[in-house]
């Protein structure tokens, strides 16, 4: 029996080239999660995606099965969750906010459609655990507390360092939650080992590094390790009322609660972790 299963990435299309689709299954988070259950000994790790690339998984691809397909093709779902009978699928495709915009029907397939399917397939073939991540952007701008949290009403607004110069196009004071990839993969994985009596949720709201730092703490941490970076801030001034109402702190005492979740990363641990990475694995991140 195939162990775990991996449905979709982070589906974008590129700004004048609308059907243009690049599926990655490199994505940081995705790549983070494979390593995770392989490192725990899982033994059957299936990667599904459109693109059959593993350029972040390069040092594994021996030890996982790549299939390609479309998350917004019910065959093609129903397909692979009935071939690989998997015990768990991480469902972590769709397209992010701002292309979403740009492109309403190709969100719509790939975000709601694609999330339909693989829930469908999981029900049809009984699969015991899906587990699946979204994104602030869903909260909207109307909401009427000083953070999030997980019974926060979603009202979206939205339909739904290589050494070149860096333009940051917030406020200096600007604080945006930041959750490491490496975390993100870790919360992924705890969840679905957590034991059922303790779940309590649908879905969990949880954050990464804290406190929040702002925009220009971030430059000065980056700045601190490479003195030579070039940046800059060039605020887009209509963005950023919008920014300032959505970037929220957020509440995860729940997960903390009823799943021990915990943040392994500060600020400054991202930073100096990933400048490892680069410094590691150049390729990965051309």
């Amino acid at each position: 029996m195939v162990g775990r299963v991996f449905l979709g990435m982070v589906n974008s299309w590129t700004r004048g080239h609308p059907l243009s689709r690049h599926t990655r299954p490199e994505n940081r988070e995705f790549a983070g999660i494979a390593r995770v259950l392989l490192n725990n000994g899982e033994k059957d790790v299936v990667v599904f995606d459109i693109n059959p690339s593993t350029k972040l998984l390069e040092d594994v691809k021996d030890r996982i099965e790549v299939i390609r397909g479309d998350l917004g093709n019910f065959s093609h779902v129903l397909n692979l969750v009935k071939n690989a009978n998997p015990r768990a699928i991480y469902h972590l495709g769709g397209m992010l906010s701002v292309p979403s915009d740009a492109d309403p029907a190709a969100s719509f397939r790939a975000n709601a459609m694609g999330t339909f399917h693989v829930l469908e397939a999981a029900k049809l073939f009984q699969v015991p655990q899906v587990l699946f991540s979204s994104t602030l952007a869903t909260y909207g701008l109307d909401v009427r507390a000083d953070m999030v949290g997980d019974y926060t009403l979603q009202r979206p607004q939205l339909f739904c360092a290589k050494g070149n110069p860096f333009t940051i196009t917030v406020s200096p004071e600007t604080r945006c939650p930041v959750m490491y990839y490496k975390d993100a993969a870790l919360a992924m994985v705890k969840l679905a080992q957590a034991p059922l009596e303790n779940i309590q949720m649908v879905n969990y709201v949880i954050a990464g590094a804290t406190p929040i730092a702002t925009a220009q703490e971030l430059v000065d941490i980056v700045k601190e390790r490479i003195p030579t970076a070039r940046i800059d801030f060039q605020p887009d001034m209509a963005m950023q009322p919008i920014l300032d109402k959505l970037l929220l702190p957020m509440d995860d005492r729940l997960a903390r609660k009823e799943w021990g979740w915990e943040p392994s990363y500060d600020q400054e641990r991202i930073v100096d972790d990933f400048l490892e990475e680069l410094k590691a694995h150049p390729k990965r991140y051309e």
